[in-house]
């Protein structure tokens, strides 16, 4: 009883994050994703990372992700997958590590 009760109450607090409307034809982030109702994006200058990453490109909506050997990776927990070539080696690293 306690664990449904918890799951339903995760539930109710992620409800807000995935009722964001996608344009699933958007190409970049600016173009996939609106900013939720009440907000907008703030001005960044050109040729900084946060204007690299708004207009890097993104793959179709829906590909998968992809591991350095060419494996889809497992758990389907992303939106959407940024357009990067695979390279040969483990080379891109997540800064936590």
């Amino acid at each position: 009883m306690k664990k449904s009760l918890v799951l339903l109450f995760l539930a109710f607090i992620a409800l807000p994050a995935f009722s964001q409307e996608i344009n699933k034809n958007g190409n970049t982030i600016i173009e996939r994703f609106s900013p939720p109702p009440g907000y907008e994006r703030i001005h960044v200058d050109s040729n900084s990372f946060a204007d690299y990453l708004r207009i890097c490109p993104l793959k179709k909506y829906g590909s998968p992700v992809l591991l350095y050997n060419g494996q889809e990776k497992r758990n389907k927990v992303h939106v959407s997958v940024f357009d990067m070539p695979l390279l040969s080696a483990d080379l891109i690293q997540c800064a936590d590590q």
